[in-house]
């Protein structure tokens, strides 16, 4: 939600949020809700984030000591392999880990009924599960190991990943390892995701809310840039 400055629109949202709520614990109010976690940022002798974006959302609501803050990405994937040779016939949308509401499940599945009904050969895989029903016409491989990744994309026929999530990721392990298997990578300009795939050459970012015929147009870009088809 990157944090409205409008305290009745947290209030009302912490009322709804049962999943944090613990009976007769827990204040509605915003401000006492964030009491203990500002305490905790205080008496902290060192924050450490994965990513600089993190960093300046929590410094929104709390007032942290910049000696105390430390970025520490997590170690990136390697992948013993030779370089994967994406296939050029058409695109194959990749999508990794588990999808649910905040991963862009919602964005996936309006992407899918848009390529149906513009009929528009765009197959999209699922590499992992899914939390949410889905297109029919979207297939997945249910929970993998990292290792096993390399080999399932090869399988699938998958030449662009696009890294669906709707909040700004903290850091995103799965686009790590898209970009350890040197794939195109799609995603919102947002978060740990946007930071990151500004400084690899085959990132592509696209901003939150876009239409999902943005996204293809922003998909049809890529294909061309990336000579994805020939």
């Amino acid at each position: 939600c990157f944090l409205p400055s409008d305290k009745i629109t947290c209030n009302n949202c912490l009322k709804k949020n049962k999943a944090w709520m613990i009976e007769n614990s827990w204040s509605y109010d915003i401000n006492q809700w964030r009491a203990p976690f500002d305490l905790l940022l205080k008496e902290a002798t060192t924050l450490e984030f994965f990513d600089q974006s993190t960093v300046e959302i929590i410094k929104k609501e709390f007032k942290i000591s910049k000696s105390k803050i430390k970025i520490n990405p997590h170690t990136a994937v390697k992948y013993n392999q030779e370089k994967i040779s994406l296939p050029k016939s058409f695109i194959h949308l990749g999508l990794f880990g588990n999808l649910t509401v905040h991963k862009g499940g919602m964005v996936i599945n309006e992407l899918a009924d848009y390529f149906d009904k513009n009929n528009l050969n765009i197959p999209i895989t699922l590499i992992g599960s899914t939390y949410l029903p889905l297109n029919k016409k979207i297939k997945f491989t249910g929970s993998y190991k990292s290792e096993d990744l390399p080999i399932l994309v090869k399988d699938s026929g998958i030449n662009l990943v696009f890294i669906s999530s709707i909040v700004p990721e903290t850091f995103s392990f799965t686009l790590s390892e898209a970009m350890a298997l040197d794939l195109p990578v799609l995603a919102f300009d947002i978060g740990a995701q946007g930071n990151r795939l500004k400084k690899y050459n085959r990132g592509y970012l696209i901003k939150l809310n876009s239409t999902v015929e943005e996204i293809y147009k922003k998909i049809k870009f890529i294909e061309k840039r990336e000579n994805l088809c020939e």
